[in-house]
């Protein structure tokens, strides 16, 4: 065992979406090293945290940052991270089971904010008097990775009484109940709710 070579490069594209690496086990004469008596552990980290820590870091469901092989091979087909926009590098360890240990890093790739996944509610609306104002209720969108789309302005949110019957007074009148993006969120600072038992936003 001499050096390790990292044959596919990991590339993330975007926070939240699963991405792909791959290395190999190699000897002085950059073969691979194929042994069952040789059992290898190489385990993917970030090789630069920039204060983020290492919980940016995931594997998806049935799969494991750490990958044992006898084969001198071993790759990840479901690395995830969480925070955009970053610039990642990543550090793969292989310890073998006589004791030897390797160590290399990818290039550094920069991960952009993706593309809208979900709408969140920032604060919760409050428990509410039928006729009375509703304290401002804002929503943001983000990404897979849970990041905020900042950029996102000028489309409309539309806020509906989702169960329980009633229906949304808006000041001034309009008939429809909608506020813009700015900055990715979307504030709703003048409805009032005429509610009957049991309705929700």
């Amino acid at each position: 065992v001499s050096k390790m070579v990292k044959t596919t490069q990991p590339t993330p594209t975007e926070a939240g979406s699963a991405f792909t690496a791959a290395i190999e086990i190699r000897d002085a004469g950059d073969n691979l090293v194929t042994s069952t008596a040789l059992q290898v552990f190489v385990t993917v980290s970030l090789a630069e945290s920039f204060g983020l820590g290492s919980t940016v870091l995931f594997a998806t469901s049935g799969s494991s940052l750490t990958v044992q092989t006898g084969s001198g091979a071993a790759s990840w087909a479901g690395l995830l991270v969480s925070k955009a926009p970053v610039v990642y590098a990543f550090a793969f360890k292989a310890t073998t089971s006589a004791g030897v240990s390797l160590t290399t890093v990818s290039h550094r790739v920069a991960v952009p904010i993706g593309d809208i996944a979900e709408l969140v509610l920032l604060a919760q609306p409050p428990s509410t008097l039928s006729g009375a104002k509703l304290p401002p209720i804002a929503v943001q969108l983000r990404d897979k990775g849970g990041n905020p789309l900042a950029a996102t302005n000028g489309e409309l949110i539309q806020v509906l009484v989702s169960k329980g019957g009633g229906s949304l007074l808006f000041s001034p009148a309009s008939t429809e109940v909608a506020a813009s993006l700015t900055n990715g969120i979307a504030t709703f600072d003048n409805l009032t709710l005429a509610i009957e038992s049991g309705a929700a936003l």
